[in-house]
């Protein structure tokens, strides 16, 4: 079984997935020299190979692609020596610092890189990851936010910066950084990661979790968080799995109680039949026919604004059914309010213009004020004429005839 996220665990996966795995990132795939020169360098070392004339620089990058920690230490430190000015060189002496575990050389060997690279943000980028490790939060932040409003940040720039803001507690801020990052780079691995996680952990949206972890582990076959997004997906994948059978109980629950509050509204039990409608609702707040049922019964016991309520919690559940509609405006009529009844048949005739009873119960609404003679003759003809023998078809023809009115003139 899955462990649950605590806010300690995504902490400390924050750490080394937005900032250390964020920063080799930005060192294996932003800066690409260094893979490319290993593929003819790899006999190099800092003073040179047997065959090819190679400076120190070319050396430490084999050197660095070869996890040769210590020889690219040296190689680097020898460029920076003999080349002052040479910003990349100071970058990557600080990379070769870092991995070696001297932060503070690190610090001091990025810091020239920033002076000498003014528009690169992966400098400030590992400066703020050694200083967030020694909880120096507020420095940080300053250095990441001066990377991202730099004149090329990098999706690395703002995960790192997410990183940050998630530690603090302040989740839509991280959002919005990690989705900065995506708009720079849709497959950056540790955006896509880091998001998924708030989505799952705080947010508490488990789809759009999983869909970012699926583009993730397309991604990223191997990597220290490969397993973690796996076993978020099986957590995800378990808890819908459960979520789903739980819905089918539910629902069949709802139905059963539906059936006999049925059978009780056939025997005209209105009070036992309330209460299984009820009782279904609260099984399945989500099927319509309990709503639709109980509106029923809220009508035959003249509660109409308990009717008003149910008929249209079933209209917004199920909106194609037009019965729902047309029962809601008989209740509105009937709690006297005409005009609301009115539109509620407006609006149904607009989808079901060949409703039959709508145009009724519209007729004889209209037929209760004098002032509206025609609207009320328009809406009897036009029942009349889709359901010339219909229940209400006599009081439809007694009323045009009393007018002077034939169903067919």
């Amino acid at each position: 079984m899955t462990p649950p996220l605590t806010v300690d665990m995504v902490n400390s996966d924050l750490y080394e997935q937005a900032s250390r795995y964020t920063a080799m990132f930005a060192f294996h795939h932003l800066r690409l020299l260094a893979p490319i020169l290993a593929a003819i360098l790899m006999l190099a070392g800092c003073g040179g190979g047997k065959n090819l004339e190679v400076g120190p620089f070319e050396a430490g990058l084999a050197a660095l692609n070869g996890d040769r920690i210590s020889e690219a230490v040296d190689c680097f430190a020898a460029t920076v020596q003999a080349e002052p000015r040479n910003g990349d060189a100071f970058y990557y002496l600080g990379v070769s610092h870092w991995l070696a575990n001297e932060p503070d050389k690190a610090i001091a060997a990025f810091e020239k890189a920033v002076l000498l690279l003014p528009a690169d943000s992966e400098p400030l980028e590992f400066i703020a990851h050694i200083i967030a490790d020694r909880n120096q939060r507020a420095e940080a932040e300053h250095l990441l936010l001066r990377a991202v409003e730099g004149a090329n940040p990098g999706p690395s720039a703002f995960t790192a910066l997410a990183k940050l803001k998630m530690n603090a507690g302040e989740v839509e801020q991280a959002r919005t950084r990690l989705r900065q990052a995506l708009e720079l780079d849709p497959d950056y691995p540790p955006a896509l990661y880091n998001l998924a996680i708030i989505y799952y952990r705080w947010l508490g949206k488990p789809d759009d979790a999983a869909a970012l972890l699926k583009r993730y582990l397309k991604l990223e076959e191997d990597n220290p968080h490969t397993e973690q997004a796996r076993s978020i997906l099986e957590a995800i994948s378990k808890t819908e799995n459960q979520k789903q059978q739980q819905m089918r109980e539910r629902r069949m629950s709802a139905i059963e109680e539906t059936k006999q509050g049925l059978e009780y509204y056939k025997e005209r039990n209105w009070a036992k039949a309330k209460a299984f409608f009820e009782k279904a609702i609260a099984s399945d707040d989500s099927y319509y026919v309990a709503h639709y049922n109980l509106g029923l019964t809220h009508m035959v016991r003249r509660e109409w604004g308990a009717a008003i309520k149910s008929l249209r919690t079933s209209i917004a559940i199920n909106p194609a059914k037009p019965e729902p509609r047309y029962m809601l405006a008989r209740a509105s009529f009937e709690s006297g309010s005409a005009g609301n009844a009115i539109g509620e048949l407006d609006s149904l005739l607009e989808i079901y213009p060949d409703f039959a009873k709508a145009h009724f119960l519209l007729g004889f609404i209209y037929s209760q004020d004098e002032t509206r003679t025609e609207s009320t003759r328009k809406s009897y003809r036009r029942y009349l004429a889709l359901q010339k023998d219909g229940a209400n078809s006599e009081i439809a023809r007694k009323w045009l005839a009393d007018r002077g009115s034939s169903d067919g003139s």
